[in-house]
């Protein structure tokens, strides 16, 4: 598991590496580019690009998470089911920028849904 996450982190560091900022709410975000829901879904499942890009998504749930005052909405989720999420949210909507993507996913937890 250690040499997992510690692999995962030195892949979100290369891919952070060739990173541009993508505004969203009048907010730098720090991202993959051109990560767009497309690029999510076209993305094969199981290689490094795709572990390294759901990392990414990961890391701004975790710290969207940490950084609210209300509720954990994170606790009891299961990452499995969060990429289900955003891959149904892909495929409806491909030319959404993926932090849109995670938006609306946050919303709908903190809704309680």
């Amino acid at each position: 598991m250690y040499q997992e996450l510690r692999f995962a982190v030195l892949a979100l560091a290369v891919a952070m590496s060739t990173a541009q900022a993508q505004e969203q709410e009048g907010k730098f975000i720090i991202g993959p580019r051109d990560f767009s829901c497309g690029k999510w879904t076209n993305t094969p499942k199981n290689t490094a690009q795709h572990d390294v890009l759901g990392s990414w998504v990961f890391g701004y749930l975790s710290g969207t998470n940490v950084e609210n005052a209300g509720v954990d909405f994170l606790r009891g989720r299961e990452p499995d089911e969060l990429m289900a999420w955003i891959d149904n949210y892909c495929q409806r909507n491909p030319v959404h920028g993926i932090t849109q993507a995670i938006n609306e996913l946050i919303k709908e937890l903190q809704s309680g849904r």
